[in-house]
């Protein structure tokens, strides 16, 4: 099995985790969107959901995109 990279991006619309090979090449990548709560002065992410995005597209990438081959 190759070593790779498990990066994490959290932006503004969605959360995104990729495979990444060790000279920055991404193997595979998911992406979610994020739940956001606004009204008219403010915009906020619930940290639950967050968490639960993460783990989501983690396992999700993990299922679709095995490292033991």
């Amino acid at each position: 099995m190759r070593p790779v990279l498990l990066s994490i991006d959290f932006g503004t619309h969605s959360l995104r985790s990729a495979f990444v090979s060790l000279e920055g090449h991404i193997l595979a990548c998911d992406e979610e969107p994020l739940l956001i709560l606004k009204t008219a002065s403010t915009m906020e992410f619930c940290s639950d959901n967050i968490w639960e995005t993460l783990v989501t597209s983690v396992n999700r990438l993990t299922a679709d995109h095995p490292l033991n081959q």
